[in-house]
């Protein structure tokens, strides 16, 4: 919805790929350091921002209500890209390197999955 790729965040990559290099430990190491507080490694489950089945942390996300207030699917979509909630969005992930790649905004949001 924001602009973030699902498919690169952690969480969802070890929601999907729960045998792989990367462990929920290992996430719940670095993102418990990052944000301050524990985070219990059972709880990173995650099948992207347009599923029911959410982070936490991604639960009650601004980005994702705003979209579903106004009825579009992608960020992109909004006449008023980028707000500001946006652009404080990516400062935080690019400040504290989350491991989650952004991509283009505009791109048509039929395109962008997950």
């Amino acid at each position: 919805v924001c602009g973030l790729d699902c498919k690169t965040c952690p969480v969802y990559i070890v929601t999907t790929f729960p045998e792989g290099e990367l462990t929920r430990a290992m996430v719940a190491n670095q993102w418990s350091m990052l944000y301050g507080k524990t985070i219990e490694p059972a709880k990173l489950v995650c099948d992207g921002c347009r599923s029911s089945v959410l982070y936490a942390g991604c639960v009650k996300c601004p980005l994702r209500d705003c979209a579903a207030d106004r009825a579009i699917a992608h960020c992109g979509d909004c006449p008023g890209h980028p707000c500001e909630n946006l652009s404080r969005m990516y400062a935080f992930n690019e400040k504290h390197n989350t491991g989650v790649r952004r991509y283009d905004c505009t791109e048509k949001s039929d395109t962008i999955e997950a």
